[in-house]
């Protein structure tokens, strides 16, 4: 069929530049034609039959337009339901109770309970305790600012971390309120737990942070959060998708 559609093409070119040419030697027909100027009678007359136009056959096949698709496309089959793969079941994931965690992934802990950080292969690196958790706490520093968010929660942590600390992949144990997270009676997370408690006590009151491997220390972590009752989880390097361990007050 491309050989073909040249062919076409050529022809057509010839044509046209017939048709614009003004001399007659650009529009004499491809079949030679005698003149009727060295023609005799009979031959004029014989000429003048045959240099009647004749009426070309017509084709049975129009020639192909540029950008048409030549010939039928066969249609792409559908995939027979025997074809089609259906996905399997996502596996089903872990209950996190199962896995000692509460609806927020961290571990509950009670004021005077121990918490450890550690590997799965049984290896500890360091201890916490909350000794003990003080609500609506009333400020000592004097630089203290009002609490944004209604009230101020005092953690008093103490903490213990072993020789082999770095071998967590942590080269110290950072805590501070910088990694807390914190949730409001209702169950939302705060946006802003901080808050106004830079200076709501001397800074030797606090927590000394980061713990280095070998020391055990004890002081207090300021939280800025609303009124009533609510939670905070202590996340080593504040990590947020990582589990911590989460204390509550009323």
């Amino acid at each position: 069929m491309k050989k073909l559609f040249s062919l076409a093409a050529l022809s057509t070119a010839a044509l046209l530049l017939a048709a614009c040419s003004g001399s007659p030697e650009a529009a004499a027909p491809a079949a030679p034609v005698s003149s009727t100027a060295s023609a005799s009678p009979q031959a004029t007359a014989k000429s003048a039959v045959s240099a009647q136009p004749a009426t070309a056959a017509p084709s049975s096949a129009a020639a192909p337009t540029v950008g048409a698709t030549v010939g039928p496309t066969a249609p792409v089959p559908a995939p027979s339901p025997a074809e089609q793969v259906s996905p399997g079941p996502e596996p089903a994931a872990t209950p996190l109770a199962d896995l000692g965690l509460n609806a927020r992934g961290n571990v509950a802990q009670k004021v005077g309970e121990t918490s450890v950080f550690g590997a799965a292969t049984g290896q500890q690196f360091a201890d916490l305790t909350a000794d003990s958790i003080q609500a609506d706490f009333k400020c000592t520093g004097p630089d203290a600012q009002p609490s944004i968010n209604g009230q101020f929660v005092a953690i008093t942590i103490s903490v213990a971390a072993q020789d082999n600390f770095a071998d967590s992949g942590w080269p110290s144990l950072a805590l501070s309120n910088m990694e807390f997270t914190a949730w409001d009676a209702a169950g939302e997370q705060l946006v802003d737990p901080i808050g106004n408690s830079a200076g709501c006590v001397p800074a030797e009151d606090l927590i000394e942070s980061p713990v280095e491997p070998g020391t055990k220390v004890d002081g207090l972590v300021i939280l800025d959060v609303p009124k009533g009752a609510g939670s905070a989880a202590f996340v080593v390097g504040g990590f947020e998708g990582s589990y911590g361990w989460e204390w509550h007050w009323q």
